[in-house]
């Protein structure tokens, strides 16, 4: 049994560690907020929903932010300096608030019927896997994949391409976007994406 000096020691320890999980402080969200709009909710192409995202997936992304190996050059010129600035505390606090602000949800435009049988189907005969596999059956994403219904509907358009061109790696959708179509790359924004 610890001495009760000792287990004092220990929840000394402890204390700071819990009191870092509070909510990220307003100069931090107003840097987030300046390009991804108040409440993140996305104010560009280039600006991703992070509202209602995953808290593993947002944690993921801004320590991958950190890496430049499979970074979108946008992503790596935008985000490289503030997550740099950012310790694991604070990416952690930063994702649990906005992984806890409710989600936009998904307009369904002109072609959706088109990007829902690509979603829910994928392209078998392609070797390419259902999206919802990954994202989830209604796209509202998983720990490792991020929530795409609701998403900004151009981001999803770019992001594709990113993943078509190899502009942006990562293996299993660099080999799901390369096998796309560009009207099947609308579709499937057209499907998911919110205004």
């Amino acid at each position: 049994f610890p001495s009760r000096r000792s287990s004092g020691l220990l929840i000394g320890s402890v204390l700071p560690a819990a009191a870092q999980q509070g909510p990220p402080g307003e100069d931090m969200l107003a840097r987030c907020e300046s390009c991804h709009a108040p409440g993140a909710g996305g104010r560009t192409s280039a600006t991703p929903r992070l509202n209602g995202q995953s808290y593993d997936y947002l944690v993921g992304r801004l320590s991958g932010m950190t890496s430049g190996l499979n970074q979108s050059p946008h992503s790596l010129q935008a985000m490289w300096s503030n997550a740099h600035q950012l310790d694991d505390a604070a990416r952690r606090r930063i994702a649990r608030h906005y992984a806890d602000l409710p989600a936009d949800n998904a307009v369904p435009g002109p072609q959706a019927a088109l990007g829902r049988q690509l979603y829910e189907d994928g392209l078998p005969s392609q070797g390419v896997t259902p999206c919802q596999s990954c994202h989830g059956p209604s796209g509202e994403g998983s720990d490792a994949g991020p929530r795409l219904a609701g998403q900004r509907r151009d981001y999803l358009t770019e992001q594709l391409w990113a993943f078509n061109l190899v502009a942006r790696v990562h293996g299993p959708m660099n080999h799901t976007a390369m096998q796309l179509m560009p009207g099947q790359i609308d579709a499937l924004a057209s499907y998911l994406g919110g205004d």
